[in-house]
Formats: C-alpha cells, structure tokens, sequence
C-alpha cells in the first residue's frame, strides 16, 4: 500500500496577535516597533502616494511624535476623520477593522508623520460618570488639559503648553457660550477646535456655543509652544469678542479666505501662515 502524502505545515496569520501593533496592508508607509511612519520619513514623503493600515492592538490610543503635511492636500484618515498640516491624531482609538489610510496629491511634500499606540485604558477601574448632573461644566477625557471651576485649560497653564500635546474635553452645560480668559497659541499650528472650527494665535472661540456630544479638542504640534489658554462658560449666548489682558474685551477678526489651492480646489478659511523660525 502507498503511503499518506504529507500535509504542509500551516503557517500562522500576520495579524495574528503578537505581531506587532500595525500592518501596511498597502503602499510605502513603513511600521517602526510601536509605531507607524509615512513614506521615507523623516525625509519627505513623495507626490501621489496612498498607505493602507490595518491596527492589530485595539483599545489603545494614538500618540503623535512627528507630524507635518501639506495642510488639506494630504491627509491621514483615522476612523474616518481628516488629518493634516500640523493637526496630528493624538488621543484618537482607531476603530476595529477600520484601516488608517494615508494620501498625498500631485504636488507640494512635507516631512510627513509618525504615530504610535501608547498603553491600553480600557482596563482601568471605572470611575463615577462624569457626565452626571452637578459633575461641573466641563471634563477632561483625554489629554493633560486641566478643569478650573467653570473654566478649562490648556496643559501647564498659565506656563506654556508642551509640544505633541492633545485633550479632549466633554461640555456638560448645553446652551451656554464660551467666555475667552486667555489665549495665546502657535497660530495654524497649535489649535483649539470648537464644534470643528480650528482657533489659534490670539483668535479664541469667544461667543461660540459648544454642539452637545461634539467634543472641543486641543492639539499642539512638534515645535514652538505659548502661554496657552483659559475658557469658561457663560449664562448664556455671548458676543463676538474675548477678554484682553487688561480686561478690556476686543474684536475678533474673521479669518481670511485662502487663494485656491495647489491642487484646484478652493481655497479654505485661515490657510497657514509661513511658520516662524
């Protein structure tokens, strides 16, 4: 009688666990130990690239150290949500079996990105809701930003803020308007977003009314901080100005409409401003 064929080892999957914390499932981005790089980083990404990453470790959150793209051109997308310029993905928990892409378009490169996932929270002792009535107007949900009363900050203030910082931060009292005690930060750089409108330099969100389950969150990118800033709520719906130093409140300009950028498209509010050395 002939003998049984031998059966081929099988071997195991790349996303089985233990195989590190991501995998380029397409294109040049490269994985880095913990973390995940554009293409040829730290040198420039090239034009016309796309990356496709699928995340093998859920539940934990995205630390940026590096990132820096042509701001609305070339974008990474995390759960759906654009990123790009200096506004990295920090404190965002990329969702299961929904993969991180990366594009850049046919002109104009950058320095690009690097991203890793830090410690797993999901593990931690749950704490009392913070969103129960009587928690206070405001919670930090993520992030190094700090509650003050009625008020919030940003991290280490009133000293300056640090760099590749991010929070989010949850309104707890609907229907009122955010009073600006301070602001002063890196301009197009180092943003504040309130209902998805970016605030930055001396440009707070005085007057604006935070949307119910949309979170502000703050980010900071890998160079040059500020004092910071401090915003409260107020009673109600307030005008279009924020406090001065002296107390005094002052205007705040609208931001001026960008020219079309490079890639025809028209151009955003606010374009970035050459950074200062």
């Amino acid at each position: 009688p002939s003998a049984n064929p031998e059966q081929a080892p099988t071997m195991p999957p790349i996303d089985a666990p233990g195989a590190g914390a991501w995998s380029v499932t397409e294109g040049a981005c490269a994985v880095d130990g913990n973390c995940v790089t554009s293409p040829n980083f730290p040198s420039n990404y090239s034009v016309n690239q796309g990356c496709s990453i699928s995340v093998q470790e859920n539940g934990k959150a995205i630390i940026v150290e590096s990132f820096q793209t042509e701001r609305y051109y070339d974008t990474l997308f995390v759960n759906g949500e654009a990123f790009s310029g200096s506004n990295g993905p920090a404190g965002k928990i990329p969702s299961t079996g929904v993969p991180i892409t990366w594009t850049s378009d046919h002109s104009v490169t950058s320095a690009g990105w690097k991203i890793c996932l830090e410690a797993a929270q999901t593990e931690a002792p749950t704490m009392p809701p913070t969103d129960a009535p009587g928690a206070g107007a405001w919670s930090v949900t993520e992030g190094a930003c700090a509650v003050e009363g009625d008020c919030v900050t940003s991290p280490n203030f009133p000293s300056n803020y640090g760099d590749n910082q991010g929070c989010s931060i949850s309104v707890h009292e609907n229907g009122k308007a955010i009073s600006v005690g301070s602001f002063q930060t890196e301009r197009n750089y180092d943003e504040l977003f309130v209902n998805g409108e970016a605030f930055s330099g001396s440009n707070g969100p005085a007057g604006k009314v935070p949307t119910t389950g949309l979170p502000i969150t703050w980010t900071s990118d890998h160079s040059v901080t500020s004092a910071g800033w401090k915003i409260c709520l107020e009673g109600g719906v307030g005008g279009g100005s924020q406090t001065s130093p002296t107390g005094v409140g002052v205007p705040v300009p609208p931001a001026p409409l960008g020219p079309p950028g490079p890639s025809g498209q028209p151009g955003p509010p606010g374009p970035p401003l050459p950074k200062d050395a």
